[in-house]
């Protein structure tokens, strides 16, 4: 489970909205919701993701650089770069994960 934070810093020690949507052999697809104002902490992933946001805005940063995405954005993160996602929009930002195992 991953650790997500809201504006105020304060912690969120569940995540109800994220979860596997499906799971095979090396990949996942994972929906995860971050509500306005919260985001995750930076962190590595050994493995390359593409993002796709269904719903909201948000800001993704990756190895220090921000990128602003909404609806229909989508973009891809290689193995072991920093990435975390900040929600900035006043409604929930809904993502669809594609882990590549």
């Amino acid at each position: 489970m991953k650790t997500f934070y809201r504006e105020d810093e304060v912690r969120i020690k569940e995540v109800p909205n994220a979860g596997r949507l499906v799971e095979g052999a090396d990949y996942q697809i994972i929906r995860l919701i971050l509500k306005p104002g919260e985001f995750q902490m930076p962190h590595r992933n050994q493995n390359r993701v593409i993002f796709y946001v269904l719903k909201g805005r948000g800001i993704l940063q990756v190895e220090g650089r921000s990128f602003q995405l909404s609806v229909g954005d989508g973009a891809e993160v290689m193995t072991y770069e920093m990435r975390a996602w900040k929600n900035q929009g006043e409604e929930e930002l809904e993502l669809l994960i594609f882990k590549f195992l």
